[in-house]
């Protein structure tokens, strides 16, 4: 399992840079003998909070018609052909970090290639800043 996992992140890695210059936000995955390869896309992660100042009309209510949980995360819209409401995703930060996270918002029509993760505080959407990264499924 862990070797599966190694490998799965060395294909990502790859595949980040394959990414950079295509017009879609998703790559096309490298074939592996022994690896099941994931739907990867090259992103910018910002971090929110559940306020009016910050999301529409109904904060407490996301796109997905549930109350927002922390560690949710938003994409932006060119990315819903390949991620849907509901898909658990792993993301990786700009230093190396994995996370599990579930889509059940999106972003506003304006952003590309974007994610939001969903945060308790300001203070801690202000920690997590700007960073860009990758996130995948399986």
């Amino acid at each position: 399992m862990k070797k599966k996992m190694v490998k799965c992140l060395m294909l990502i890695f790859i595949m980040f840079w394959v990414t950079m210059n295509k017009n879609c936000a998703i790559s096309e995955p490298l074939a592996h003998a022994d690896v099941e390869c994931p739907v990867y896309a090259r992103v910018t992660a910002t971090a929110y909070t559940a306020c009016a100042t910050e999301c529409d009309s109904e904060p407490q209510i996301n796109a997905a018609g549930k109350k927002p949980k922390a560690g949710d995360i938003g994409i932006s819209r060119d990315m819903e052909c390949n991620f849907s409401m509901g898909d658990t995703v792993y993301l990786i930060d700009s230093k190396g970090n994995i996370y599990e996270k579930k889509i059940n918002d999106r972003m506003s029509k304006r952003y590309r290639r974007y994610i939001d993760v969903l945060v308790g505080t300001k203070k801690e959407a202000k920690e997590w800043g700007v960073q860009r990264g990758g996130m995948w499924k399986q």
